[in-house]
């Protein structure tokens, strides 16, 4: 397939994921009230800088020098895994604990602990290792990944698009039966955890799996070299939230008027 058609298949998902995620929120709040849809925002929000914190910029890191040298995978590819992972498992129980601690209980806290699984989720993927093995042109799409289309869709791509339509689909007609916000959540922890499930059998395939553990050190160097991408990741969050409550101040001032 030639470059235009992959940009075009990518950009055609990029809309879906879109209108998934306003059709969601148009969901939440007809079907269960301005409260439901406001603990959804909530926890949507706060799993966001969840998952970019507990990356540790690591992703970007690892798909740059992979793709630079193809040989780096053995010691990049698995360290990167279990960094993340601890890094989510350290987080995570902060969050927790964060939780708690402010009085949050009932289905708000359900989401948000359920939605923050989606930490170990990304942690537990090695999409970054099909990134830098499908060094090609990129594209940015806004569903978590780095998407990459030159001669072909990668398969990082393929299998993000397909997990996220179906999660988001599945997850609104759990919601729309049972009325119960929890499914929006769970719904996209399981259909991720079986997509990195296929990922891991696809690179069984084409990798040398399971990649070399990291030492202490080789850890603690990881998370200095992934500092950089980390900063700019949060800062590029906060711009995109920015943005996002300036919209939303200046709808609310044109309903008033």
């Amino acid at each position: 397939p030639s470059l235009g058609w992959n940009s075009a298949v990518l950009v055609a998902a990029q809309v879906v994921t879109a209108a998934l995620g306003i059709a969601t929120l148009l969901v939440i709040s007809r079907l269960l009230g301005p409260t439901a849809l406001g603990e959804w925002r909530f926890a949507t929000a706060v799993t966001g800088y969840l998952l970019i914190v507990s990356d540790a910029g690591l992703s970007a890191f690892a798909v740059r020098e992979m793709a630079r040298e193809r040989t780096l995978t053995p010691r990049l590819g698995w360290p990167v895994v279990v960094v993340q992972t601890a890094v989510a498992g350290v987080l995570y129980a902060l969050l927790i604990a964060g939780l708690l601690l402010s009085g949050m209980s009932g289905r708000a806290f359900a989401v948000v602990a359920l939605l923050g699984l989606s930490a170990f989720v990304h942690a537990l993927g090695i999409g970054h290792v099909f990134q830098a093995h499908e060094r090609m042109s990129t594209i940015a799409l806004d569903i978590g990944h780095v998407f990459q289309a030159h001669e072909r869709m990668s398969t990082i791509a393929l299998v993000s698009v397909v997990s996220t339509v179906t999660a988001t689909t599945v997850g609104l007609a759990a919601l729309a039966v049972t009325k119960q916000l929890v499914w929006l959540a769970a719904v996209p922890v399981a259909v991720g955890i079986a997509a990195n499930v296929v990922l891991l059998r696809i690179g069984r395939r084409s990798f040398e799996l399971p990649f070399t553990p990291p030492t202490r050190h080789a850890a603690l160097a990881l998370l200095r070299s992934g500092a950089p991408f980390l900063v700019a990741g949060i800062a590029t969050q906060l711009i995109f939230r920015s943005e996002e409550h300036t919209s939303e101040l200046q709808s609310r001032q044109y309903l008033v008027c």
